[in-house]
């Protein structure tokens, strides 16, 4: 610690935190975000997601079973398929995840939706939002979407570790 203000990581951009503001009262742990993304096909994403989440589901190094929730984004439904979970339409898929939240009275049935279409995978011990062939197509292109992602991840975030 450097006075009064509490160190960031090497990289990070923000300013530092001070004790001052920090509240004495417990904050609910969310949950952490991880993508693994590439490129270039065959290079073992979608085998690395699925082990780094069930070995998180399972525990491991020690640690205590983790909540996972792992959202399927692959067209080609490869780790919803492994995982042993099928979207029965498109709009029980990983397409919810970029549908608008609302601020209004129908945030409810919004998070209805979208809990609706998390289903626990077959043989391991975490959640799974799966991919559906027409899934990102029905939600209307993804890219520009990135924020509906991210209010979506947070009405669900404190149900999980990961």
């Amino acid at each position: 610690m450097l006075g009064n203000n509490i160190v960031r990581p090497f990289g990070t951009r923000h300013a530092p935190l001070s004790l001052d503001t920090m509240s004495d009262t417990p904050q609910p742990r969310l949950a952490r975000v991880t993508t693994i993304g590439n490129l270039k096909g065959g290079s073992g994403k979608t085998t690395n997601a699925v082990n780094l989440a069930c070995m998180l589901g399972h525990g491991v190094g020690g640690l205590p079973p983790q909540r996972v929730l792992f959202i399927d984004l692959e067209p080609l439904r490869t780790a919803s398929r492994g995982l042993g979970v099928e979207a029965p339409r498109a709009a029980q898929s990983s397409a919810v995840v970029f549908q608008a939240v609302p601020r209004n009275g129908d945030r409810e049935a919004h998070l209805e939706r979208l809990r609706a279409a998390i289903q626990r995978a077959e043989n391991e011990p975490i959640d799974l939002i799966p991919a559906h062939a027409d899934g990102l197509e029905a939600a209307d292109g993804v890219r520009g979407k990135e924020f509906d992602l991210k209010d979506n991840l947070a009405l669900v975030a404190a149900d999980y570790d990961f």
